[in-house]
């Protein structure tokens, strides 16, 4: 059976004017998981959208009985993410952005996931000779971003920028029916609610880059998409690793909280931040917005099952 949630403010914006009080105690490395957690649970569609779901492990249902509680211990989490998957070792430090992804691909029925997290990629390569154009749609949950440059902006310009497929790279045209010079360029044509930036820190050997990178409150995709018309965001929730690589060191996140107010949110510790803070803080990991703007929201996207 389908239901039919309208993508407006109801689900975008609190209902309630609570405080960030309850922290999630480490246990044995766990504190990739509890920052990941509070990311999801300060999410607001995630507490917004009504859901029932019989399975004994869905993201959604246990973030929904997680926040309505007062419990430190998230146990049904452990279990999920330890018994699930041989992705997890118990006891050691993982990384946040595969808990993310393993967490949101568990929320039932799967179509809510994409509906709160998914967007869609457009692949364009145009041939420079006759300029025929082929088109690969692609659906994403989050956008990796190499730490190449010093703002999110750049980065979001390094990764939309247009390549030349030239000497051994270049591709096949349909048309000229031979291998021919061409254009590439990655373009968002279908912006998600949640959008989520996950920063590539870590190469193949594990080791981090700890290059600066600085994100604004308030984000603007318009460059960054087909249509080119204004897709405004605004950021709820930054995850932020230290260390000097994915298995070792420490994650802790800023939280914006039902109250418009910035949480640091340390294992068990919650305290108050403030966006001057959370924007001065130049290790980040995983960055979340949230859209402040209803174009860009494709029939499609309006409904989920």
């Amino acid at each position: 059976m389908e239901s039919s949630i309208p993508v407006d403010f109801s689900l975008l914006n609190w209902s309630i004017n609570s405080t960030v009080t309850r922290g999630l105690k480490n246990i044995q490395n766990t504190c990739f998981i509890n920052s990941t957690l509070q990311c999801l649970l300060y999410t607001p569609p995630i507490q917004n959208i009504p859901h029932t779901c019989s399975k004994k492990y869905c993201t959604l249902s246990l973030l929904k009985e997680l926040f309505a509680s007062d419990s430190k211990v998230p146990e049904k989490f452990h279990q999920l993410i330890y018994t699930k998957t041989k992705k997890f070792t118990k006891d050691q430090q993982e990384d946040a952005h595969e808990t993310l992804r393993f967490l949101i691909e568990h929320i039932y029925p799967k179509t809510i996931g994409d509906f709160i997290f998914g967007g869609t990629l457009q692949s364009s390569v145009r041939c420079k000779k006759c300029s025929y154009e082929s088109v690969v749609l692609e659906d994403f949950l989050d956008l990796s971003l190499e730490v190449t440059h010093f703002t999110l902006e750049d980065c979001l310009k390094n990764f939309c920028k247009k390549e030349t497929l030239d000497g051994n790279n270049k591709c096949y045209c349909s048309s000229c029916k031979k291998s021919t010079e061409a254009y590439k360029q990655f373009l968002i044509s279908a912006t998600p609610i949640v959008l989520t930036f996950h920063l590539k820190r870590f190469g193949n050997n594990g080791i981090k880059d700890k290059s600066n990178m600085t994100f604004p409150e308030k984000l603007d995709l318009k460059q960054f998409t087909k249509l080119r018309r204004k897709e405004e965001y605004e950021l709820y929730a930054v995850l932020v690793h230290t260390g000097r690589s994915c298995k070792a060191g420490h994650y802790y996140c800023y939280i914006k909280g039902p109250d418009s107010l910035w949480y640091l949110a340390n294992d068990l510790i919650i305290s108050k931040s403030d966006l001057k803070k959370v924007l001065n803080d130049r290790s980040a990991y995983i960055i979340f917005y949230k859209k402040i703007t209803e174009k860009g929201l494709p029939k499609k996207r309006r409904k989920y099952a």
